[in-house]
């Protein structure tokens, strides 16, 4: 799914509050639940919702070290602030109707979301789940796949996107692989993501269901394996589009 309306360019703003939380943690109170260990300020952060109590996501591991409290309400009243959000920015950025991204990565694994804010506001965010991927050679990988890349039309082309996603960059770096598609591969070329040049394919129920038109990127880790870009590449279905 195509989810990165992005702008490249230098920030020129300087109180930029970035912050990275799960998607259970997502709520009306903004950075409130969010973890301090996952705040990293551009500049010293002048944004009111700076981050006061900690948040919850059940598997420890996907943050490499960063053990986080368990007990927290993830009720839908709770989670809908946020979350409304998020979806108004996509809506926004890409001028088209993401009331169902929360549906697409309803049973999505450790989703977490990275948001840049400024005094409060919302003006880019990404977000990324764990997803399985084949690959011709047999190699199988646990990888993120990253989704809703996206920055407020009145934010664009003053690199908040880059921002958001080199941070997403750096907090992935214990995991084997990150994966997207995309229809601005130069942006993240410029990130340091490489194209996929080899087939790509959806593993479905019925077999391999071969996706020639998408345009997948990937990003290596120190824990990446070796990979030819030229072999094929197969993603685990989900609902909705698949990529």
């Amino acid at each position: 799914m195509m989810l990165d309306e992005v702008r490249d360019a230098a920030p020129d703003q300087p109180n930029i509050c970035l912050t990275i939380s799960p998607t259970s943690s997502l709520s009306s109170a903004r950075c409130n639940e969010i973890d301090p260990r996952w705040l990293v300020g551009a500049t010293p952060c002048g944004c009111p919702d700076a981050p006061r109590r900690g948040c919850s996501v059940g598997n420890q591991g996907n943050h490499r070290g960063l053990p986080l409290p368990r007990s927290i309400d993830t009720s839908e009243n709770r989670c809908k602030g946020e979350k409304s959000e998020i979806v108004e920015l996509c809506n926004r950025a890409f001028i088209q109707d993401f009331g169902e991204l929360f549906d697409l990565v309803a049973n999505a694994v450790a989703p977490m979301h990275v948001q840049a804010r400024i005094d409060g506001r919302l003006i880019s965010h990404a977000m990324w789940s764990e997803r399985t991927l084949h690959f011709a050679d047999g190699t199988t990988l646990t990888a993120v796949y990253v989704d809703a890349v996206a920055t407020d039309p009145a934010f664009q082309n003053r690199g908040f996107g880059s921002i958001v996603i080199r941070r997403l960059n750096a907090a992935i770096q214990g995991f084997a692989l990150g994966c997207l598609a995309t229809n601005r591969p130069s942006f993240y070329t410029r990130a340091g993501w490489e194209r996929w040049t080899g087939s790509k394919g959806v593993k479905t129920e019925s077999g391999v269901r071969l996706t020639p038109d998408e345009t997948v990127m990937i990003f290596r880790t120190a824990h990446s394996p070796k990979l030819d870009t030229n072999c094929q590449l197969v993603i685990e279905n989900r609902r909705g589009d698949p990529w």
